[in-house]
């Protein structure tokens, strides 16, 4: 029974299936099941994120290699992660209706105001998202000018508004 198997000692792999069955629950269209399948895949995380030495049993190894490399594998899943959200923001952003380089400014700031998913991201890496989302003054300068339409690709050129400029003020002479 479920309540026999929680008493036990379970393997890292049990968890594992676990989360994938919650995954699974968390992308379901049923509101409930989603938020159930997320309420599961979070426990289980802030589990794994501190769990102790103390915490493990070792099974062929002794629990200090047991250990190592188990913050080992949650090193490289915490890797995964942040590729993974990253990856998401990219796509979601190139989809907004603003434009593909605000609606990925917009995802990054997601990431960066929410406490679940900065916490995969370490401070160095946070700083270098807030600077994406922010910019130095030659990224938002050229972001003015691409809202302005003076950027290549937009409907008018530097030159087509200047050429505008100076025509107009040819014909109907100084304003």
């Amino acid at each position: 029974s479920i309540k026999e198997s929680a008493l036990k000692n379970q393997p890292i792999g049990e968890l594992e299936t676990l989360r994938k069955v919650a995954q699974a629950a968390a992308k379901s269209t049923d509101p409930t099941e989603k938020m159930l399948g997320s309420l599961i895949i979070n426990n289980i995380e802030e589990f794994m994120d501190n769990v102790k030495s103390t915490d493990m049993v070792a099974g062929s190894e002794s629990l200090g290699a047991t250990a190592k490399k188990y913050r080992a594998a949650r090193g490289l899943y915490g890797r995964a992660k942040r590729s993974e959200l990253i990856n998401e923001s990219i796509k979601a952003g190139g989809d907004a209706r603003s434009g593909a380089e605000n609606g990925i400014r917009n995802e990054l700031n997601k990431i960066t105001r929410s406490k679940k998913l900065s916490k995969f991201f370490p401070k160095n890496e946070l700083d270098a998202i807030r600077d994406v989302i922010q910019g130095d003054f030659k990224t938002n300068f050229a972001k003015m000018l691409g809202r302005m339409g003076f950027m290549e690709g937009s409907s008018t050129s530097v030159l087509g508004s200047l050429g505008g400029v100076y025509a107009g003020s040819s014909l109907l002479g100084p304003a």
